[in-house]
C-alpha cells in the first residue's frame, strides 16, 4: 500500500479528511495515486519478460478499447498458440500477471490496472505522448474500491 493509499484509507494527515476535502482535493490525491502507479508500472515494464509482456498487452489493448468485459477464458483464447495446448501456460500468465498487481480480477473477468497500462506504453519511452487520463482515473478508483 503506498503512502497515499495509507493516507485515504488510515489516517488522515490534516483535520481535512479525504471524504470532506473538496472535490478538487480528492482528484488531486487520486491524481497522485496515478502517478505512484503509472512509475511502478513504467519500472515494471522494463523487466518484464516477453510472454508476459505480450500477455499484458493484449488485457491493456482490450481495456483501451473498452469493448466490454474480457473474461478469462476470451483472454486464454485470444493468446493461446494452439488449440489443443497453452491453455495452462496462458492461465499461469495471468496468474503471474495479477500476482504482480499489473491486471486484476473481478469474479471471472480481467481488467489491466494502471500500473499494468504503464508496463505496456512505457511512458518513459512515449516521447511526449500522454497516457490516458481518464480511463486511468477509472482503473484506479476501481482498484482503491477494491482495497477498501
Amino acid at each position: 500500500m503506498s503512502i497515499v493509499e495509507s493516507r485515504l484509507f488510515h489516517e488522515p494527515a490534516s483535520p481535512v479528511t479525504p471524504a470532506s476535502g473538496t472535490r478538487l482535493q480528492r482528484r488531486a490525491l487520486l491524481d497522485v495515486s496515478i502517478d505512484e502507479e503509472v512509475v511502478r508500472g513504467d519500472l515494471r515494464g522494463a523487466t518484464l519478460d516477453e510472454p508476459l509482456r505480450s500477455a499484458l498487452a493484449v488485457v491493456v489493448e482490450h481495456e483501451l478499447r473498452q469493448e466490454g468485459s474480457l473474461t478469462e477464458d476470451g483472454f486464454v483464447e485470444m493468446i493461446r498458440p494452439h488449440r489443443l495446448f497453452g491453455a495452462g501456460r496462458c492461465r499461469r500468465r495471468l496468474e503471474v500477471l495479477a500476482g504482480m498487481n499489473l491486471v486484476r480480477r473481478e469474479g471471472s473477468v480481467v481488467h489491466a490496472t494502471v500500473a499494468g497500462v504503464a508496463a505496456v506504453l512505457r511512458p518513459s519511452s512515449l516521447d511526449g505522448t500522454r497516457l490516458p487520463r481518464d480511463l486511468l482515473r477509472v482503473l484506479r478508483r476501481a482498484e482503491l474500491a477494491r482495497l477498501h
